[in-house]
């Protein structure tokens, strides 16, 4: 089977994705190509220099492009409207061009928007893949809303990354499955070498207000010694802002800035951590947790999307409110209390249930049956 994947947002490197858009789909099109699919990605041209992927070729076309995110591109501002139909026009005959040259059978959009939207225009099945900002974000703008649901209703197939959005799919009166997508981290890795005289909690996650690291900062600050010392592994435009409420803290002692970690050493950070902290705002399946349960990292989590209720199934953890430094200090208190094992029987478990090959079996099943 020849598959095209169109996606706004792709790592300049898929053998070693370091930027945060995209990241864990490389690893996902390579498990489709090691059960025989052939996998052609079209992306847009960007800044970064291009790292070619032998397993699933590239193609980068050409638009107006800027050096801000697409993502952040506002469909009122004139100038920015205008780069987004360059972005979608120069897509369309992208897309056109590459099912005609590698006798493409079906077409998997990662996002709706824009992706969804360009491979609508193709004449060949496609399947769309929504993300949180299609629904949350994308599908509440008065503007984009309308080429959410012109994507989603002409695709064959439609899948989301967590249950919540199903849910909110069909209540479009579309049918939806839940496809998941995690990057299996390696185990050969030594441990961080992270000291041993107090616990210590991870915090994985972009510096953005959505994720709410302001909350955990606000929350250590509130707790009594001995307090675990906490590791933020992430980076994002509010990075400036919790380093200041840090030092205003006085956390210096207590709060480790890791900034981006690749898949070794996460992998390392994550095997040397007592527990993970999630304390997100919004979120559907934090990739955070997925990978966490990997190697058996229970959390600490705010009941936002699917995550409460997950981590209450697995009884993987502690769930706290959202957006409450006092309800989340006492959570991380309580996990500082709790047995070492107490959480960790039934990670093994999550881990299994967003196996990548078991989502890349579903998806080719799924386009054999529309193609």
């Amino acid at each position: 089977m020849n598959v095209a994947v169109v996606s706004h947002v792709y790592p300049a490197n898929p053998l070693a994705p370091t930027n945060i858009p995209g990241i864990l789909l490389p690893s996902f099109l390579h498990e489709l190509v090691r059960l025989g699919a052939n996998v052609h990605v079209l992306a847009p041209q960007g800044m970064e220099e291009q790292t070619p992927d032998p397993l699933a070729p590239v193609t980068r076309f050409a638009w107006w492009h800027t050096q801000r995110p697409l993502g952040t591109l506002r469909v009122t501002h004139p100038l920015d409207a205008a780069r987004l139909l360059s972005f979608i026009s120069r897509g369309i005959r992208a897309l056109d061009a590459l099912c005609a040259a590698e006798r493409i059978d079906a077409v998997l959009a990662c996002w709706a928007i824009p992706s969804g939207f360009i491979a609508s225009f193709v004449k060949k099945p496609y399947a769309v893949w929504s993300l949180g900002t299609d629904i949350h974000t994308s599908a509440r703008h008065p503007v984009t809303r309308p080429f959410v649901k012109h994507a989603l209703a002409r695709a064959s197939l439609r899948y989301a990354n967590s249950l919540a959005l199903v849910r909110q799919i069909h209540q479009l009166h579309l049918d939806c499955q839940l496809l998941t997508n995690i990057r299996p981290l390696p185990h050969d890795v030594p441990r961080a070498d992270f000291p041993n005289d107090r616990a210590n909690f991870l915090v994985a996650a972009r510096f953005e207000y959505v994720k709410g690291i302001d909350v955990v900062l606000d929350a250590l600050a509130l707790m009594l010694p001995p307090r675990p010392r906490v590791y933020l592994a992430g980076t994002g435009t509010l990075e400036n802002e919790v380093r200041t409420q840090a030092a205003r803290l006085h956390l210096q002692n207590d709060v480790v800035f890791l900034g981006f970690l690749d898949e070794r050493r996460m992998a390392s950070a994550l095997a040397a951590c007592d527990a993970l902290v999630i304390p997100s705002r919004d979120e559907s399946i934090p990739k955070i947790f997925k990978e966490g349960a990997q190697f058996g990292a229970p959390v600490i989590a705010t009941d936002v999307g699917d995550l409460g209720a997950f981590v209450r199934a697995y009884e993987a953890g502690i769930v706290v409110p959202p957006n409450d430094a006092q309800a989340l200090a006492e959570g991380m208190a309580a996990m500082l209390r709790a047995p070492r094992e107490k959480y960790r029987a039934r990670l093994h478990e999550i881990a299994a249930q967003f196996d990548l090959r078991r989502s890349a079996e579903q998806l080719l099943g799924d386009l054999a049956k529309v193609i």
